[in-house]
């Protein structure tokens, strides 16, 4: 979900931008709106960059705070460890996919505009190992409820 979010936002910038471009060519249009459009168009991107900061804290705590009430029989621990490594394994086919994605010149001109989402999908990898590594830590070290 965070990769995806994270990819959609620099290319609904583009569509936007490309928008707002026509209405600013546009002599049919009244100044007021084109004003409008121009602030919004300036906005969208700490906007949306923020949003998806926002967006990723609250998955992280979220899930952490799942990983604490959930309880569990501390032997699936090693499930759990193995689906970590895969996971991580998929977070970095997914950087990988980001970085070649990117390559394309329009795609990475827009990228440029959003420093945190380039930042955690580039670094996809370590956010997710560090998710999951914090995730199996929460979920097996807390106090013991009857097991």
């Amino acid at each position: 979900m965070i990769f995806a979010i994270g990819v959609f936002i620099p290319i609904a910038y583009i569509a936007f931008s490309g928008i707002n471009d026509g209405i600013q060519d546009s002599d049919l249009i009244a100044s007021d709106i084109k004003d409008t459009m121009q602030s919004q168009s300036d906005g969208f991107k700490n906007t949306w960059d923020y949003t998806f900061l926002t967006i990723v804290i609250a998955v992280l705590i979220g899930l952490l705070l799942i990983s604490y009430y959930l309880n569990t029989y501390p032997a699936v621990f090693i499930i759990f460890f193995v689906l970590t490594i895969l996971f991580s394994l998929v977070g970095g086919f997914l950087a990988n996919a980001f970085s070649d994605l990117f390559l394309n010149p329009i795609l990475g001109a827009s990228l440029t505009n959003f420093p945190i989402i380039n930042f955690i999908l580039s670094n996809y990898l370590v956010f997710t190992t560090i998710l999951f590594i914090s995730m199996l830590v929460v979920f097996f070290a807390k106090p013991n409820e009857g097991y």
